[in-house]
């Protein structure tokens, strides 16, 4: 347990001499939850830089395995943390470069749900005109019909004839 205190010290003096050091700031981290003793109180500048070193961390890991999407989401996180961080913006740049060197489909795949796409039939521009003049009549009240059907019947008698 005593050697877990020597570690966290050790690991915060390498982090008093380099601030942006993501190994050193892991060591922390690991050396005070082995020795059981949390770090209280947290500043907020180093709960900042922290975030941004385990960002730069991740960054570092995910490029190395070519996951370079994963890798631009760490470096814009350590760029939000901390927005005048040169590292943050330089790791942003290369995985942009990286990404934008990689081919790109050239068109989607097809929906295996949906067969090929037809293309439409021609349509009557008569039948066209006429379904638009019923829609149109329809939404402005009259009614899509004869005169019979826009005049009330009385009881017993005859529809209105046709015009």
């Amino acid at each position: 347990m005593a050697r877990y205190f020597d570690a966290a010290a050790l690991a915060e003096r390498a982090l008093e001499i380099d601030p942006d050091n993501a190994v050193a700031a892991a060591a922390v981290t690991v050396a005070t939850t082995q020795a059981g003793v949390p770090r209280y109180p947290v500043l907020p500048h180093e709960l900042l830089r922290w975030q941004a070193a385990q960002a730069m961390l991740s960054f570092q890991n995910h490029f190395k395995q070519g996951r370079y999407e994963e890798a631009r989401a760490a470096a814009l996180q350590a760029l939000s943390v901390a927005p005048d961080d040169a590292r943050a913006l330089a790791a942003l740049q290369m995985a942009s470069a990286v990404l934008s060197r990689q081919p790109h489909p050239a068109e989607p795949q097809q929906c295996p749900y949906v067969g090929p796409m037809r293309p439409l039939q021609p349509v009557d521009p008569a039948v066209v005109s006429a379904l638009q003049k019923i829609l149109i009549d329809r939404q402005k009240g009259d009614p899509a019909g004869g005169a019979e059907e826009a005049e009330p019947k009385a009881e017993g008698s005859k529809p209105a004839p046709r015009r």
